[in-house]
């Protein structure tokens, strides 16, 4: 099954768009999961040490903190922005992308996203390294390796700068 057949070209184009906003952190937060408050506290913790907290905050300064986003953020952006699918559905459909961007890459091709960048696969030849502590030779075997070039508007996007010329979305 395509991502044509199972879903509207809307529903992909804001699945898109909203994938975009949440890696801004312009995306608004999943609601937090109720009754968690009322777990059982850390017995064994310092007195007067502040306790961590039990779901931890999404903001849109992630990036700053050093958190990561997870593919469960992600498809709770995907579940949120797109109302007329069920869990299970924006599930599906979020893998059923990375299926077909893992396949296009599996295949040789390359993999670009306006706005945000390309991926591609380069093959590398078998070669002669060398252990930088004892300084004896090994033979590196010959693979194939995952490269990513953002776009120039990524990049202005994460420095807080303009996009450059012709690059606006």
């Amino acid at each position: 099954m395509t991502i044509a057949t199972f879903a509207q070209p809307m529903e992909v184009i804001t699945v898109i768009i909203l994938l975009d906003l949440h890696l801004r952190g312009m995306a608004k937060s999943p609601p937090e999961p109720e009754g968690l408050m009322d777990a059982p506290r850390n017995k064994n913790r310092i007195v007067g040490q502040a306790e961590p907290p039990l779901v931890p905050e999404a903001s849109p300064r992630k990036a700053a903190t050093g958190k990561t986003t997870t593919r469960v953020e992600l498809l709770d952006a995907v579940y949120t922005a797109c109302p007329s699918l069920s869990r299970a559905q924006a599930r599906e459909l979020f893998e059923m992308t990375l299926d077909e961007i893992v396949g296009a890459l599996l295949s040789g091709d390359a993999v670009k996203l306006r706005a945000f960048g390309a991926f591609n696969v380069r093959s590398k030849r078998e070669r002669i390294g060398r252990n930088p502590r004892n300084g004896v030779e090994a033979t590196i075997n010959a693979r194939r390796v995952l490269t990513f070039k953002a776009s120039p508007t990524l990049i202005a996007r994460v420095n807080g700068w303009t996009a450059p010329f012709g690059e606006e979305d």
